[in-house]
Order: structure tokens, then sequence, then C-alpha cells
């Protein structure tokens, strides 16, 4: 839709830092690393799964190596 279309647009010209009307390999790097940090961020807060916040790297989890 039409608005779909204006967020691309705005993307696009924030990534285009030197207004060239491409985004070249250096722009695309930047929102990569920009996109990595965001990702970590999030993962970083957010609370651990349930079932594996007690494994012990193989799969089971704390009450599992008791039986």
């Amino acid at each position: 839709n039409a608005q779909d279309k204006d967020a691309v647009e705005r993307v696009m010209n924030d990534l285009d830092a030197n207004n060239d009307g491409e985004v070249d390999f250096t722009e695309f790097i930047i929102l990569m690393g920009a996109l990595t940090v965001a990702c970590n961020d999030f993962f970083l807060d957010s609370p651990p799964p349930k079932n594996k916040a007690e494994s012990k790297g193989d799969g089971a989890t704390t009450e599992e190596k008791k039986e």
C-alpha cells in the first residue's frame, strides 16, 4: 500500500548518506551494523526461555540430569 511505499522511501533516504540515489556497499554495511546492534540489544534485554535457562549445554535441563 502507499504507506508501505512511503516507509520504504524514508528508509532508503536515511540509508543514502551521500544522496546519490543509491545505497552503496558502505551505506549497506552501516545498516547491517545498526541491525546487529539492535538485535543484540533486544536479545540481551529478553528473558531467557524457561526450558533453556537451566540447560547444561547438551539439551538436557538440570531436572533431566538428576534422573
